[in-house]
């Protein structure tokens, strides 16, 4: 079967054994409370973590590829934005194994061509983040495997690094990225998958997860106007 498939995944804080398909083309976006497993997946679905269950793309186990295939195949950002290295910004860029042309298409992507000199250890947690999704980027891999990418950014570089993201499938990249912020996932995502203590609750288009029932089972909210707010039970 073509795409990411991950069936019987089973790992630590997973409750069962979890099945996932990201098809390429297509933004999956990963949601649930703190807590519900949303990293523990993505780590999984990257070959970072060991465990049951079996992880194939376009029909081959990630099991029998070599490093340089696997980072080929996929390429993943953590949530963490801490960088205490002092290297350059296009240093840490090209750790993806890019060369110089990709480096610096990367980080203009990702409005972050002006930082490329600077030391990463410098700048504010967002310019980070950014930086850190230019090295994703720059690897040109099939499949985007991306921790919060959006967290820490103000409202005009979560909607580039989205438009980034719709890029990148319109290329033909499948992208499984995590977001707290249910409005950019609704707006943003061809599908969506919903979390809850280690389990997938819900799957599909956002209007048939995002639903009152869902909100209130899982976050303890209900849709008030354009936004949420906390249900009454």
């Amino acid at each position: 079967m073509n795409g990411l498939v991950a069936k019987g995944i089973a790992r630590p804080h997973l409750s069962g054994a979890l099945d996932i398909t990201v098809a390429s083309g297509e933004i999956v976006g990963l949601i649930g409370p703190n807590g519900s497993g949303k990293t523990t997946l993505l780590r999984a679905l990257a070959g970072l973590t060991a465990g049951d269950g079996s992880i194939h793309i376009n029909g081959t186990p990630l099991a029998a590829m070599t490093s340089s295939q696997r980072a080929r195949r996929i390429a993943f950002m953590p949530a963490g934005r801490r960088v205490d290295w002092p290297m350059r910004v296009d240093d840490i860029v090209a750790l993806s194994g890019a060369g110089g042309d990709a480096v610096a298409g990367a980080l203009g992507r990702v409005g972050m061509s002006a930082f490329a000199s600077r030391r990463v250890d410098t700048l504010s947690t967002g310019e980070r983040a950014r930086a850190l999704l230019a090295r994703v980027l720059a690897g040109n891999a099939d499949w985007l495997l991306l921790d919060e990418p959006t967290a820490n950014l103000d409202p005009g570089h979560e909607l580039d690094v989205l438009a980034v993201l719709r890029a990148e499938a319109a290329r033909g990249a499948g992208v499984l990225a995590s977001f707290h912020n249910l409005a950019l996932a609704e707006t943003h995502c061809d599908r969506c998958v919903l979390m809850a203590d280690g389990r997938i609750v819900a799957e599909g288009v956002p209007a048939a997860v995002l639903t009152d029932a869902n909100l209130v089972a899982v976050y303890g909210i209900v849709r008030d106007g354009a936004g949420w707010r906390r249900s009454a039970s």
